[in-house]
């Protein structure tokens, strides 16, 4: 399965917190990815647990997606138990998957009012508020969340998440330099969990240490450092199992950047040959031809670039998610603007705009409509 990433000015994953029944793995995560960003992507991660397991109807309704469910559920139980801050907190995260943030950041607001140390609850907050694209209290709210650092984050994942999310937070404020050194830390703590949980030192298959390492490449490459980003991205690609053909493509892209065109040719043909054994291995794989289309409709090289083909695989990633997804209907109006066809663009682009409930999304989407309104196409490499 690829990674969901786009590679060009880009905000990794918002990392908030689930409650979850224990053994289970993370659920909604969001790029607030994803991206995700100006297109360096959005990002989909997994995020940490909640402290909070929840056994209930409510629980699984969160677990399976069923938000409408999950909210009435905690509703219900806050009749009866108006002083649970866990309950207010969990509540919240389910607005905050439908994407109702005020009510979300209402409800992390009650749980902290009671519990002013729910590390947590300052954690999600802080993830609503990047959402709404208020990033300056997104900043406060995991800065808090790193303050407390109590026993809510107990566990080193949490820790690493609320740094991560920061280090997001710099990339979409445009403080590349700043998102560098939490995101160092949130490595730090991933790879030092991970260390003390077997005796090898050699790095071993890690979707969450490759994900760390490949957005902080995306921060130094934003911030034109261009040799640390391409050590990021191999160290990622070394972490990953598979190899991710949009890890390659951001590698290409710093080495482009850099001006070393033939490492960057060498990563892009790479990246389009992983795409081409994914795409001739699987069936209806929307991840893969969005990946595929981004790849073949915005390469800064323009040998890599087949347009017609881009078309077709952005229209298919499109229908099989009913053309609900934004992230598609982007790729769909790069894929357009490549091709010279640049009406159907603009339309793609406006109907990304109108779908999306990420504000540092749409503000990446405007920009790109700009591009394809003055009839012009979208490269990777643009900031």
């Amino acid at each position: 399965m690829i990674r969901d990433h786009k590679i060009a000015p880009w905000i990794g994953a918002i990392l908030f917190a689930v409650p979850m029944m224990a053994g289970c793995t993370a659920l909604p995560t969001f790029v607030t990815a994803g991206a995700p960003p100006a297109q360096m992507g959005q990002c989909g991660k997994l995020g940490g647990c909640a402290a909070t397991f929840v056994t209930g109807t409510q629980g699984t309704a969160l677990e399976r997606g069923d938000y409408d469910a999950a909210i009435a559920s905690y509703s219900e139980i806050l009749g009866t138990s108006p002083n649970d801050g866990d309950i207010y907190r969990d509540r919240g995260v389910a607005y905050l998957a439908k994407g109702n943030y005020s009510a979300a950041i209402s409800d992390f607001n009650d749980a902290i009012r009671i519990d002013v140390s729910d590390g947590l609850a300052y954690n999600d907050r802080g993830v609503a508020y990047y959402r709404k694209g208020d990033y300056v209290h997104a900043v406060a709210d995991f800065g808090q969340a790193l303050q407390i650092a109590g026993s809510h984050f107990a566990r080193p994942v949490w820790l690493a998440d609320a740094y991560w999310n920061r280090a997001s937070t710099f990339v979409a404020e445009g403080e590349y330099a700043g998102a560098i050194p939490d995101y160092d830390k949130a490595i730090s703590i991933i790879a030092g969990a991970q260390t003390a949980q077997r005796a090898s030192q050699v790095p071993e298959p890690s979707p969450r240490l490759a994900a760390a390492h490949f957005d902080r490449g995306i921060a130094c490459t934003l911030n034109a450092d261009y040799d640390h980003a391409i050590a990021d991205f191999t160290m990622a690609l070394t972490l990953e199992d598979p190899k991710e053909p949009l890890t390659y493509f951001a590698r290409g892209n710093a080495f482009y950047a850099k001006g070393d065109r033939e490492d960057a040719a060498n990563d892009y043909q790479s990246a389009a040959q992983n795409l081409a054994d994914s795409l001739a291995s699987t069936t209806g794989d929307a991840d893969t031809l969005n990946a595929a289309a981004w790849i073949l409709a915005t390469c800064p090289e323009a040998r890599f670039r087949q347009g017609v083909t881009a078309i077709g695989y952005a229209k298919q990633a499109c229908d099989l998610t009913s053309r609900e997804k934004s992230k598609y209907l982007d790729t769909l109006a790069a894929s357009y603007a490549e091709n010279g066809n640049f009406e159907p663009a603009v339309d793609a682009e406006r109907e990304a705009v109108s779908r999306s409930l990420l504000a540092v999304d749409i503000a990446a989407y405007r920009k790109r409509l700009k591009l394809y309104e003055d009839h012009k196409p979208y490269r990777a490499d643009m900031k």
